[in-house]
């Protein structure tokens, strides 16, 4: 299986992706169980603090096994 390289930091890839899918931040911060302030938090730079466990559910959403 050829890979990808996904070029970018979590935050631009994040942003790409709402981008993509037309969603708002509300909607994907509603789909992985993350607050919206806490998302919008660390995609405006304010934190670079996401916990893993978020990280994890939207690789799932994106890629799921």
């Amino acid at each position: 299986m050829e890979q990808a390289y996904l070029p970018g930091t979590v935050r631009q890839r994040i942003q790409e992706l709402i981008k993509e899918r037309k969603i708002t931040q509300a909607e994907l911060a509603a789909e992985i169980g993350m607050a919206e302030s806490s998302l919008s938090r660390f995609l405006s730079e304010k934190t670079d603090k996401i916990g893993d466990e978020y990280i994890i559910k939207i690789a799932d959403d994106v890629v799921p096994f």
